[in-house]
């Protein structure tokens, strides 16, 4: 938290386990998100660069990535929301 008590949030995160199948998307060119990000992985980097919270942004655009999205968020308090 800031001094004036409001929170500092990093409004655009994806979490991705990347299957080729499903995510057709991540090109050759985009070979860097070929692998798994979850919310694990970015929670150090959150704290190191001083922000307390993400919003989870929708990979793909299919009801159960919402309700995976939403399960994240209920086991990690550094979602501080999502947009499906």
């Amino acid at each position: 938290m800031t001094l004036e008590g409001t929170m500092r949030i990093d409004a655009h995160v994806h979490f991705l386990i990347y299957n080729p199948r499903e995510h057709v998307w991540v090109t050759d060119e985009l070979d860097a998100l070929k692998g798994t990000f979850l919310p694990r992985d970015l929670e150090p980097l959150l704290r190191a660069s001083g922000f307390d919270g993400c919003v989870a942004i929708e990979a793909r655009q299919l009801p159960y990535e919402n309700e995976w999205l939403l399960d994240l968020a209920r086991s990690h308090a550094s979602i501080q929301g999502i947009v499906g």
